[in-house]
């Protein structure tokens, strides 16, 4: 408990932010990231996906954006990139079928699917009616680490606005 506190209140001394046009600039890891101002509650779990939650509301798993590297996500023994096209195209070449048709089950029903591209990074973004999941990919084959950022009340042009420092 006093490890969790201790982390929480080390978030809070040196949480980099700047307030501008009802966004604030959150940086997590390498990245910057334009989120909305006046969360009421931010914590960050340092494990093995360094996971960040931002809430905008006091009722328990409502309004939040969720951010959390996947070191060990099943590529279908693919880089990430390929494996994520294969994903939203369907055609899988190189990649195991059975964890390409997983992931579209999971992600593709009932959600809007796409690709954001940026200089350095692929933003593939599933957005349903209850919960949206952007993965970031090094388009690059720089890492096959994948940041995957979870929400469950912002609109796709919403979540473009907050990963907008990265694309063309």
């Amino acid at each position: 408990m006093k490890k969790l506190f201790s982390a929480f209140f080390l978030v809070a001394l040196s949480w980099p932010v700047f307030a501008s046009d009802s966004t604030m600039r959150v940086v997590y890891q390498d990245f910057d990231f334009y989120v909305p101002d006046n969360p009421e509650t931010v914590g960050y779990l340092d494990s093995e996906t360094h996971l960040m939650v931002l809430k905008y509301d006091s009722q328990p798993g409502k309004k939040y954006i969720g951010f959390s590297f996947e070191q060990d996500m099943d590529t279908g023994g693919c880089e990430a990139a390929k494996f994520f096209t294969a994903v939203l195209t369907g055609m899988e070449p190189g990649c195991n079928r059975a964890s390409v048709e997983a992931f579209r089950h999971v992600f593709l029903d009932n959600r809007e699917s796409g690709v954001w591209k940026g200089e350095k990074y692929g933003f593939y973004y599933f957005f349903g009616e209850k919960l949206s999941t952007v993965f970031v990919i090094p388009r690059l084959g720089e890492a096959n680490e994948v940041l995957k950022i979870d929400t469950d009340f912002l609109s796709l042009p919403d979540m473009r606005r907050l990963v907008k420092a990265y694309l063309q």
